[in-house]
């Protein structure tokens, strides 16, 4: 190592350049589903150009135990995360806007988490689930607000959502919205892992939907 290699110049120049290597791999984690459920959550949400323009932003995530992946999709929408995080925790309407869902009861309820009955029909409607589910608001999650449901028994292997609301204004929130459905069919895994990344954007754009049908949120031009 020479006496260069000590300047200031040098150093500052080394840290960009392992700060770009990091963002690089953590894009290439996210793009290739290599990260927990979890981790994805990890960390502000950026507002990126595309989604400024009503895009969305998607990606796999890995789930233990099958090589069937998690479909998330994070998308701007013009309301308030207090507005959105009501209509995420009314259970009971799920079979109103969500895409697939024939079905969905609330079996009990305390505060914001509840145990659920739901029948969603699924690829493409060649099976028809139920499963019994947990919606839980996870605690501790900064500005973020996390809601996880997850199967306790069903006839699917794995089944599970996640939903993130993160406000980035008065009237503007960034929502995330991850699926698992597993429904363990002589199908290709990158088949089934794709439809719930398509159930993912749709959900998105019901959400978007339902909010402005109420006047609760105003479209993204």
């Amino acid at each position: 190592m020479t006496a260069s290699s000590h300047t200031p110049r040098f150093r500052a120049i080394t840290q960009r350049i392992m700060r770009v290597c990091g963002i690089a791999l953590l894009g290439a984690l996210l793009l290739h589903g290599s990260v927990s459920p979890a981790a994805a959550a990890q960390g502000a949400p950026q507002v990126t150009d595309r989604m400024r323009t009503g895009a969305m932003e998607s990606s796999y995530v890995k789930q233990p135990g099958t090589s069937v992946k998690w479909g998330r999709a994070t998308a701007l929408v013009n309301a308030s995360a207090d507005d959105i995080e009501a209509i995420i925790h009314d259970y009971a309407r799920y079979k109103t806007f969500l895409p697939n869902f024939e079905a969905s009861k609330v079996l009990s309820k305390r505060g914001s988490s509840a145990l659920l009955y739901v029948q969603v029909s699924v690829m493409h409607g060649a099976s028809k689930i139920w499963a019994e589910l947990k919606a839980r608001p996870e605690k501790n999650t900064g500005a973020t607000r996390v809601v996880n449901i997850k199967m306790l028994k069903g006839n699917v292997k794995h089944f599970g959502a996640r939903w993130e609301i993160t406000p980035v204004g008065a009237k503007q929130s960034v929502v995330t919205f991850q699926l698992i459905v597993d429904p363990d069919l002589p199908v290709p895994s990158g088949i089934v892992s794709a439809e719930n990344q398509k159930s993912a954007r749709k959900t998105i754009r019901a959400l978007r939907k339902l909010m402005v049908s109420k006047g609760l949120a105003t479209p993204i031009k």
